[in-house]
């Protein structure tokens, strides 16, 4: 089965049900929880890997969330911060880069650069912070998390809220995909939790008072974050972060479909971006800015040489699979390439146990305390990918770039279409050193992007 059968599938289940009606306490529910369910289905049908580590539910879990909740009382709490313009959230996955310090590459290339009253907030990854990190005004909003998380346990023990208003959806997804998603249930606690950290949220916000939010990620559980800020009218905006096109579904709501806890505005990457998903917000809100952090990498490694070697850009998604290619590429004796396999920070820390075949390959495996990734653009001539935004910045360095395509997978919007498909290892070795690149990256990453950045807050403050 085509991953695009599959997409159609879930739209037609949409347009057939109607979820979108949905409510309670007067909260439209099917659009807090449509990418959740959305990705259950497909990663069940087409056997995705696991994009992120998950943390399971242990005593361990919950010891480790009880010392972040004690010192966070004490240690960067949200609730002693002042008055401040602008508030981030940040991304909690940090990436080291070569200064040893932990970046938020999405937030803090503009809070260095521009003259900005802010303050930072970040959430836990895997129960803990990265440290040192080059934000200076941070603080953790460890605390309220948590307590969303205890929301959610104590509303199930008491059966509250009650909802069970999906029951023609699981009766559909079961007829349809022949699995078994508990929408309800992700309904419920969803709603236990938003209980829970939407009046703390609230609290937070009118201290700190600011004129703009700025976040990296909307969905996925920060829309009880941004409702709050629209009860007190205060924009939001979000950066992007990663791929957008028709198949994420934490952006595109094609035809009648909508989604109320949506920011303000949307900053992108470049003009390209602004046309790849139908948004729940107009046009003009939608401004193509740039990518800062990439055009400083751009700048720092110009004069780093090039050899031939070749960067798999890997994904939790498609590492169970792409990892064998960049083992198999490396063993093969006409290959005289040097063979780098970049895990995506969403595995990094579980390749040993799940790509065990790596282990002693050959292949390079670079994980997110080794070399940065633009790093190695720079000094790569050629880059293999699926599905990433990582390969759209390694054109912007100029690699050569070779397409796997999976049916199982979305394809890489544009890439795709300009014949940077290869059929096998053997496809690979016999075009590496020929294959194409991209001239002109405009449309992807807009250039002068701290200008932009900075035009954009203007206008939307104006």
């Amino acid at each position: 089965m085509a991953f695009d059968d599959t997409h159609r599938e879930l739209l037609d289940l949409e347009a057939t049900v109607r979820p979108f009606g949905v409510r309670h306490d007067g909260v439209p529910v099917w659009e807090q929880v449509r990418f959740t369910v959305f990705r259950r289905v497909i990663a069940a049908r087409h056997g995705w890997g696991e994009p992120h580590t998950r943390v399971d539910r242990t005593h361990e879990l919950y010891a480790a969330r009880t010392r972040l909740l004690a010192r966070n009382l004490v240690h960067r709490n949200p609730f002693l911060s002042g008055h401040h313009d602008v508030l981030f959230w940040g991304h909690a996955r940090r990436k080291r880069l070569e200064d040893g310090l932990w970046w938020d590459v999405y937030c803090d290339p503009i809070t260095e650069r521009l003259s900005l009253d802010y303050l930072h907030v970040e959430a836990p990854h895997l129960n803990h912070h990265f440290t040192p990190t080059k934000t200076r005004a941070l603080r953790y909003v460890d605390a309220i998390e948590i307590a969303g998380e205890v929301g959610t346990v104590v509303g199930r023990a008491l059966d509250r809220p009650r909802f069970d208003g999906f029951g023609d959806v699981e009766a559909a997804i079961h007829d349809r995909f022949d699995h078994h998603v508990p929408v309800d249930d992700i309904a419920r606690r969803y709603l236990a939790s938003r209980r829970t950290v939407q009046p703390l949220y609230r609290r937070f916000l009118s201290r700190v008072d600011p004129e703009l939010v700025v976040v990296v990620v909307s969905y996925a559980g920060r829309e009880p974050f941004i409702d709050a800020c629209r009860e007190l009218d205060i924009p939001v905006v979000e950066l992007q972060h990663g791929i957008i096109d028709e198949y994420q579904y934490g952006y595109s709501f094609p035809d009648w479909r909508t989604k109320r806890a949506f920011p303000d505005h949307l900053l992108t990457f470049g003009e390209f971006w602004n046309r790849r998903a139908a948004f729940p917000i107009p046009d003009d809100r939608i401004h193509a800015v740039g990518y800062p952090h990439l055009e400083r990498s751009v700048e720092r490694y110009a004069d780093v040489p090039r050899r031939d070697q070749v960067v798999f850009v890997s994904t939790g998604e498609v590492g169970h699979v792409l990892s064998k290619l960049a083992v198999e590429l490396a063993a093969r004796p006409t290959c005289d390439w040097s063979v780098v396999y970049k895990l995506h920070p969403g595995e990094a820390d579980r390749w040993r146990e799940e790509y065990p075949w790596l282990v002693g390959s050959g292949v390079d495996v670079v994980d997110q305390t080794g070399r940065p990734l633009h790093r190695l653009f720079a000094e790569s001539r050629a880059q293999v990918g699926v599905y990433s935004t990582a390969l759209y910045e390694g054109l912007r360095f100029g690699v050569e770039t070779y397409l796997v395509d999976f049916p199982w997978m979305p394809s890489s919007p544009a890439l795709v279409d300009r014949g940077m498909t290869v059929d096998g290892v053997d496809d690979l070795l016999d075009r590496l050193g020929t294959g194409r690149t991209v001239e002109d990256t405009t449309p992807f990453f807009a250039r002068d992007p701290l200008a932009n950045v900075q035009r954009a807050f203007a206008d939307i403050l104006s």
